[in-house]
């Protein structure tokens, strides 16, 4: 998407949502823009499936970004499940990665036109994608960061880089990201019971640090602050309704950037 208005496609590299491609639909995600006032075209790759893709909660195989092995989502406070780090690191890494994917519709539409978009599982995808490009292109600002009732994983903010055979992954100590130089929307569920908006906004604490909070905004900031990052809870929604009024609120804050 070219959020700073300049000539060109808006182009939106959506990540789809744990054994969920198609949901919502490619159309649903751009009747959305356009009742926020833009236009996009929305390109949706599919995550791995098949044995590899084999967890206790997806017996199938279904296409997911990373297998899992606990369900947190009921503790108190709620803790984030941890992502099986080669899935993470060969999605991101791979020849057909998604760092891959993303170099190659900025090659064709540049950096300010494409923005990355994740939806819960593909919302944690986003966030590791957005870091793994500013680490390996850190003077190539992209057009955007859309996360869609999620909560970036603790590894996001650790050291992305590849890594030898056999060498755990992340490696090196958590720090806080530096600026994206581009617009950041958040839009959470009120009662989202996956992803409860509590436990999102600590999980975002150290995105913000140097990507400051836009009012209004559940975050402190004041109106007329500066900043990139616009972050909205939206009542009366959980983890799956309304996908209408959540992603046209997203393109309408990504939008004001």
């Amino acid at each position: 998407m070219v959020w700073r208005r300049q000539d060109g496609p808006r182009v939106v590299l959506f990540l789809h949502g744990y054994c969920s491609p198609g949901d919502p639909t490619v159309s649903e995600i751009e009747s959305a823009a356009i009742r926020a006032g833009v236009h996009v075209h929305v390109f949706a790759p599919t995550a791995p499936t098949g044995p590899d893709r084999v967890d206790p909660y997806n017996p199938r195989g279904l296409p997911s970004w990373f297998r899992y092995s606990t369900d947190l989502t009921a503790s108190v406070p709620q803790q984030p499940d941890d992502p099986h780090g080669p899935d993470v690191h060969e999605v991101l890494y791979g020849t057909h990665g998604l760092l891959a994917y993303t170099e190659a519709l900025v090659d064709e539409f540049g950096a300010g036109a494409v923005a990355i978009v994740g939806e819960s599982q593909g919302g944690v995808m986003a966030a590791f994608l957005a870091m793994a490009w500013t680490q390996s292109h850190p003077e190539t600002a992209l057009g955007g960061l859309g996360l869609v009732r999620t909560a970036p994983h603790p590894w996001t903010w650790c050291d992305l880089a590849e890594v030898s055979h056999g060498v755990p992954w992340p490696t090196g100590e958590g720090r806080n990201p530096p600026s994206l130089n581009t617009t950041i929307a958040v839009v959470l569920g009120q009662d989202d019971q996956v992803f409860r908006p509590y436990a999102s906004l600590y999980a975002l604490g150290p995105l913000l640090e140097n990507n400051p909070a836009v009012a209004p905004s559940l975050t402190g900031a004041e109106g007329g602050s500066l900043g990139n990052c616009f972050v909205r809870v939206l009542a009366e929604v959980d983890h799956v309704n309304q996908p209408q009024e959540v992603f046209a609120t997203l393109f309408t804050d990504l939008a004001r950037g």
